[in-house]
């Protein structure tokens, strides 16, 4: 039987250490490919490690299928318009989580597409509040525990209560932050609504 490919680490590092010291000394291919899986699983472990944030985790233990996207950042622009660029997918299906205060009810988030602007009206309705404004920024990161470019409606630091705008239920995938800048979760919408325990309301000027 095949011994398995863990078996082979100790020797490949070994030989593969003995080699930089001693470049005189050439290994075998066997060793050569060796070298080469650990290579190759060491930069998958990398890969998934930085990939891997907490709202994703909390989707792995649920058991929830999505899928971690990347992009590139543009510190310069951390609208979702970018990201949707990005990523080459329609800006409506790109939605970005919005933190405000309700005049009685307290806090409460709403998760609009990227190129809506919420209207706070429409936002207290929902909340069953008279007014609601956005909190100021410097607020978001120790409210959520996350930063603007990357607040995700998945993993906040507290339980806040949420609110999709209605048009989330025309896509068959949505997208949205991943909890830190670069990384997009894309995410059946229904299945998120229901992990979020969240509702659906209009909450954009149409």
């Amino acid at each position: 039987m095949q011994k398995p490919f863990c078996s082979g680490f100790t020797h490949s590092y070994n030989v593969a250490r003995a080699f930089v010291v001693h470049p005189t000394r050439r290994p075998n291919k066997r060793t050569i490919w060796h070298c080469s899986q650990l290579i190759i699983t060491f930069a998958i472990q990398m890969k998934d490690k930085i990939q891997k944030t907490n709202a994703a985790r909390l989707l792995d233990k649920a058991g929830i299928d999505y899928t971690l996207v990347p992009y590139t950042v543009d510190e310069s622009d951390l609208s979702a318009v970018h990201v949707a660029a990005q990523l080459g997918e329609n800006i409506k299906q790109v939605f970005k989580t919005i933190v405000l205060k309700g005049e009685r009810t307290g806090h409460f988030v709403c998760v609009v597409p990227g190129d809506a602007e919420i209207d706070l009206k429409l936002a207290a309705k929902a909340a069953a509040d008279k007014k609601a404004d956005l909190i100021p920024m410097k607020e978001l990161l120790p409210l959520t525990g996350y930063i603007r470019g990357g607040c995700s409606p998945i993993g906040m630091k507290k339980i806040f209560p949420i609110f999709f705008d209605s048009s989330v239920t025309a896509f068959q995938h949505i997208y949205i932050s991943a909890g830190v800048r670069g990384l997009q979760i894309k995410i059946n919408p229904l299945s998120l609504i229901r992990f979020v325990n969240a509702s659906t309301a209009d909450l954009t000027a149409k």
